[in-house]
């Protein structure tokens, strides 16, 4: 279904469907979530969702700003129902628990977003940083257990009951709404917010929310997996397997600069990082597959240490790795 192109930079034209075989498909009348543009002339991207089985949606390109995002947005009760249900992580785990998985995953991502707010932020407890999006806790008690009064909040009324269980720091279950934005205005020092932008409906409304969270001089700390990572246009099934249900949007340098520039921020920065390294390529490569039995973000032995930095480096100077951070201050 896709064809993909194996320039590194990887332009979207390559990955698009026919319209005549989206019009057939899904008749829908699509409105940009960043741009606000409304027709019937997206490009689509994917009509195949690796975690949700409803041929209604499909993942598409404006055609005026290039913002790539779901389409048609689900409902209210589609998406509590898919986090509720903790949907996302059983479309990869379907059987047993994979909550340990997760933790060992996640160990070498805390410690670099750890240091990441530390050149931003003096860790004390009266440094107040709120996780937005904060799933099981962990980078909340990464936080917590290094100096910081941390709190966590997630839609995940299963996730935050774990994450109380078994980790140290504060944690609500619920969303970043009104209330919650009026009750705890110009509350925080920082607001991080890792891989969860991509979930959410309204973009610009929810980092403008996310500014009204942070003191003045405060810092917001936002991580996205990146649309110009170069396996999307090199390997098939790896570009399966990145259009999710619970992906509204899917972001590059560009559409990230143009999300700043409809909140109207001038003051932030774009890096790029390669959180998975040779042994992940090689997976999909080899399997067309993770490798979810033994994560690996780190080199798994010495031997390889200079061609696993030199990878990932190539990979982060040219902006195709696998995600980008935002540093915004305000």
């Amino acid at each position: 279904m896709l064809d993909l192109d194996l320039n590194p930079k990887g332009k979207l034209s390559a990955l698009k469907l026919h319209r005549s075989q989206y019009k057939k498909k899904l008749k829908l009348m699509s409105t940009c979530r960043l741009c606000g543009l409304k027709n019937d002339q997206f490009d689509v991207i994917s009509t195949r969702l690796r975690d949700y089985d409803d041929k209604k949606f499909a993942v598409v390109c404006c055609p005026k700003c290039e913002f790539t995002q779901l389409s048609p947005p689900p409902s209210f009760q589609e998406i509590s129902r898919f986090y509720d249900n903790d949907l996302q992580a059983k479309a990869i785990w379907p059987e047993g628990n994979h909550y340990h998985i997760l933790e060992k995953k996640d160990l070498p991502d805390s410690l670099r977003r750890r240091l990441w707010i530390e050149a931003y932020l003096q860790p004390s407890k009266s440094t107040k940083v709120l996780d937005a999006g904060c799933g099981y806790g962990f980078f909340v008690n990464e936080l917590s257990q290094n100096g910081f009064s941390a709190t966590g909040i997630d839609l995940s009324e299963t996730r935050i009951k774990i994450a109380k269980e078994n980790k140290d720091g504060i944690f609500l279950y619920g969303d970043i709404d009104t209330k919650f934005v009026s009750e705890r205005f110009e509350h925080f020092d920082g607001v991080t917010s890792f891989h969860v932008l991509e979930h959410l409906t309204n973009p610009v409304r929810s980092i403008m929310s996310l500014m009204s969270l942070v003191k003045k001089g405060g810092y917001i700390f936002i991580e996205v997996p990146n649309l110009n990572d170069e396996l999307i246009h090199q390997i098939p099934k790896y570009a399966d397997h990145q259009w999710q249900f619970g992906h509204m949007s899917y972001f590059n340098e560009k559409s990230l600069k143009n999300l700043m520039k409809h909140c109207g921020l001038r003051d932030f920065t774009i890096k790029g990082v390669q959180r998975y390294g040779l042994d992940h390529l090689l997976s999909w490569a080899k399997k067309g597959q993770p490798d979810l039995s033994s994560p690996s973000y780190q080199v798994q032995n010495l031997l390889y240490d200079e061609i696993e930095k030199d990878y990932r480096k190539k990979r982060e100077d040219r902006m195709t790795c696998d995600t980008l951070v935002l540093t915004i201050h305000k």
